[in-house]
């Protein structure tokens, strides 16, 4: 989805501090090192701690995307908001999950 947003310049507005907040965000909410290390280790889990952990990252990640949307264009904030519903039903279900177990 995020690959049709076009090329976009955001208003001079936004410094250059509000893009490195952004990648920061992402690198440690999202990407960090420490996910990626919990997601590939051969740790066992039970299932509500891979539940919790999974309904972290859509929560980052809807975070993340609401946040970005200060950055395109307004006809690319649809796009966006599609993205973030989309988050938004894998957490819902992540919860129906949950509340089963």
């Amino acid at each position: 989805m995020l690959s049709v947003i076009e090329d976009y310049q955001p208003p001079q507005s936004y410094s250059e501090e509000y893009f490195l907040y952004l990648k920061s965000y992402a690198d440690e909410h999202i990407f960090s090192q420490e996910k990626t290390a919990y997601i590939s280790s051969e740790e066992k889990r039970t299932l509500q701690q891979i539940i919790d952990f999974a309904l972290g990252i859509e929560k980052d990640s809807i975070l993340y995307y609401l946040e970005a949307k200060n950055l395109v264009s307004p006809s690319q904030k649809d796009k966006l908001d599609k993205i973030i519903e989309e988050e938004r039903r894998h957490y819902l279900k992540l919860l129906e999950v949950k509340k089963r177990w």
